[in-house]
């Protein structure tokens, strides 16, 4: 979604800031903010398109998650589904924002059992480079 319309028809980013306080809508561009780490101020719009434009799925942890959660749906308040009634921008956004907590879960795992297949290479590589070096201490000790 472009940060502003092109011509007279389309959908615009700037919608959102016309979303009103406690509105699914607004929930919905909190809720995004939330995944995508972006605060409300000087160059929101710039940021958020940016942000958006690089989100990662294997970037998000469990506390982002349950905070995306959390603002969508507060307690006490209607649950936000993808037939709930909201502008078009918001509709998008929320499609991001359910695909995220549907496959969050295993994204988190995915991204950890990267991270530890990462530190057992790390770990292969510098026992081998400790057992080269003591290879090359012990051949100039003989020499």
């Amino acid at each position: 979604m472009p940060m502003e319309r092109k011509d007279e028809h389309g959908h615009e980013l700037s919608e959102i800031s016309t979303f009103e306080a406690g509105t699914v809508a607004h929930r919905v561009v909190a809720s995004v903010e939330c995944l995508v780490k972006v605060a409300q101020g000087d160059g929101y719009l710039k940021d958020l398109s940016d942000a958006l434009s690089k989100f990662d799925l294997l970037a998000v942890d469990q506390a982002v998650m349950d905070e995306c959660k959390l603002k969508l749906n507060p307690e006490g308040a209607e649950p936000v589904t993808k037939e709930s009634e909201m502008p078009f921008t918001a509709q998008l956004l929320v499609a991001l924002v359910l695909l995220v907590l549907e496959f969050g879960d295993a994204a988190i795992k995915l991204a950890t059992l990267k991270a530890e297949k990462a530190a057992q290479e790390e770990a292969a590589a510098a026992e081998a480079a400790a057992a080269e070096a003591a290879a090359a201490e012990a051949a100039a000790a003989e020499a």
